[in-house]
């Protein structure tokens, strides 16, 4: 879990190699919000499930292929029109997911990442 703004992230994912997690089923799903919670103490973070090159179509930011997902009830909704970027989110203490907007509108969307590396 990296709490930096999205210029470390570009970071991470061009000098290092990294990108923003995929999280493809649900015992990995489980481990990496217990951990997220549990170890980190967080309760938001964003991962790379992203609609932001077409709204509705989900994709994983590394072009990685799943059919898992683990949205809460009535998400994604594009609340306020920018939520394009999977996250846990506070109000969803069961790890079930929301879309969020890298923290412009969501509220106390933060910019908190997972990163995982190869």
């Amino acid at each position: 879990v990296i709490p930096h703004p999205s210029s470390f992230l570009f970071f991470i994912r061009e000098s290092k190699g990294g990108y923003l997690a995929t999280i493809t089923s649900k015992e990995e799903d489980e481990f990496v919000y217990s951990c997220l919670k549990n170890k980190f103490g967080y309760e938001n973070a964003y991962f790379g499930f992203t609609d932001k090159e077409e709204e509705g179509t989900w994709v994983w930011d590394n072009g990685e292929v799943s059919s898992y997902t683990n949205w809460h009830a009535e998400e994604p909704n594009n609340d306020n029109l920018d939520e394009n970027f999977a996250m846990y989110y506070f109000k969803f203490s069961d790890g079930s997911w929301n879309d969020g907007d890298f923290g412009k509108q969501t509220d106390r969307g933060g910019m908190m990442f997972i990163c995982e590396w190869e």
